[in-house]
């Protein structure tokens, strides 16, 4: 699935796991072992065995403090990675440190303490493994509030991500995800774990719950969720996901931009030219996607234009012609305007003239499906919803009629003459091909109706 119009912008994902990933976790202090005469009535003080295990990274912690507060203190680049490099060499012991205390530790507060320590370790020695071990302890510890677990695991996660770790990215992601965790990069994170391990379906829900958290809670979903979800479905060549993503866009984010996009995108997974490529051309000039970049815009009116076809809706051609001139996306003395502009003025005249006798024959038992619809067509290119409407509803009687062709024109000419809720009936009935395209549409009907 190729196109040389679908653009999926930037998604340097890595960039900002990177930035979102473990801040160098040097403070003034360090936690401290928890004896029992210093902790309040029924806390949890550290196990006699950790207490023992832990005294020598305690040591080298405590006796790294001024290197610390030189690094901190440092004013420019050249001080700080002098000082890093002093705490690097203090630290050289840590790794092994760590790992005896770790395997003394007994409860939940012994791992808690011991994971923060090796987090900052970690940090130092900008270890990833270590930190995703040391991130897995104060998880598993079970402390701190709600908000600092969901922080920690959220770390978690992106540090197995970074460690290609899935599994345990996955496991650490999804609760924060599901709970609308404030992180664009959990979501992303989730998704592409998922994707790694060849679960397309898995990844793209991931997306989905994470958006639906975002709404719920009363937020904007990001667009690089959105431009995620579309990559994902599109590099897997899965036309039924990706139309539900090109539709969730617009659903989500209804901007020139998506729309464009969106409808690129269901052209190429449904195969749409001719007669379903003006609908959803129509749709984008309806939207007001046509209306935003000129430099988008051009090629999308184009087509607009050449699916039209002056021959067969002049009126609708001058239309498009005007406006696509007057925003500027495309010029007066183009070559292909100007041959259509003239097309569609030599046709114009005889064309609405022989609309009323076409109205009157529709009415007839005898008229054909092909007849009633063509002429609905013809006053919905002149903008006339309502005959459209009533030929259209004729049309769906008639033996041999194109039903979700129908259905959707008539579902716009409803939604032309203000009609929401019946444009939405319409579009729910369309079936096969078409599906998309209708429920394209849908989404436009219900946030016209919601803009009210």
């Amino acid at each position: 699935m190729k196109s040389k119009f679908v653009s999926f912008g930037s998604v340097s994902f890595g960039r900002r796991v990177a930035q979102a990933a473990l801040a160098i976790a040097l403070v003034a202090g360090t936690p401290v072992l928890a004896k029992d005469k210093e902790q309040p009535a029924k806390a949890e003080a550290n196990s006699p065995d950790f207490v023992k295990a832990a005294g020598p990274l305690q040591k080298t912690l405590a006796d790294a403090q001024p290197l610390i507060k030189k690094y901190q203190a440092a004013p420019d680049k050249a001080g700080k990675d002098a000082a890093m490099a002093e705490l690097k060499t203090a630290f050289a012991a840590a790794p092994a440190q760590f790992q005896a205390a770790e395997a003394a530790a007994k409860n939940g507060t012994d791992k808690s303490v011991v994971g923060q320590w090796g987090v900052m370790i970690a940090a130092v020695l900008n270890d990833n493994k270590l930190a995703q071990r040391a991130l897995q302890d104060v998880v598993d510890s079970g402390k701190g509030t709600p908000a600092e677990q969901a922080s920690n695991q959220f770390k978690l996660g992106v540090s197995a991500y970074q460690n290609q770790d899935y599994a345990t990215a996955i496991k650490a992601l999804t609760p924060v995800v599901a709970a609308n965790y404030s992180d664009d990069v959990a979501a992303e994170a989730l998704a592409l774990s998922y994707t790694n391990q060849g679960q397309t379906a898995e990844a793209l829900n991931a997306l989905k719950v994470a958006a639906q958290a975002r709404k719920a809670a009363g937020g904007t979903v990001p667009s690089q969720w959105l431009l995620r979800a579309n990559q994902i479905a599109y590099k897997a060549k899965n036309p039924t996901l990706g139309n539900e993503w090109a539709i969730l866009t617009v659903d989500y984010a209804p901007t020139p931009a998506n729309w464009i996009s969106s409808a690129q995108l269901l052209r190429i997974y449904n195969g749409y030219t001719g007669q379903e490529a003006l609908d959803l051309a129509r749709l984008l000039s309806r939207s007001g996607a046509l209306a935003g970049s000129p430099k988008e815009a051009r090629q999308e009116y184009l087509d607009y234009i050449s699916t039209a076809d002056a021959r067969r809706q002049p009126g609708e051609v001058l239309a498009a012609i005007d406006a696509a001139t007057a925003s500027g996306a495309l010029a007066a003395s183009d070559p292909a305007v100007v041959d259509a502009r003239n097309l569609a003025n030599q046709r114009l005249a005889a064309d609405k003239a022989s609309l009323p006798a076409l109205y009157t024959q529709s009415h007839g038992a005898a008229a054909s499906a092909a007849v009633v619809a063509g002429t609905a067509d013809a006053y919905l290119g002149y903008g006339d919803s309502a005959k459209a409407a009533e030929l259209y509803k004729i049309a769906l009687t008639k033996p041999g009629v194109d039903s979700a062709r129908v259905l959707t024109r008539l579902g716009i000419a409803q939604l032309d003459a203000g009609d929401a809720a019946a444009a939405l009936d319409s579009f729910g009935k369309v079936t096969g091909p078409r599906a998309p395209l209708a429920q394209f549409w849908a989404v436009y009907a219900r946030q016209k109706a919601g803009a009210k």
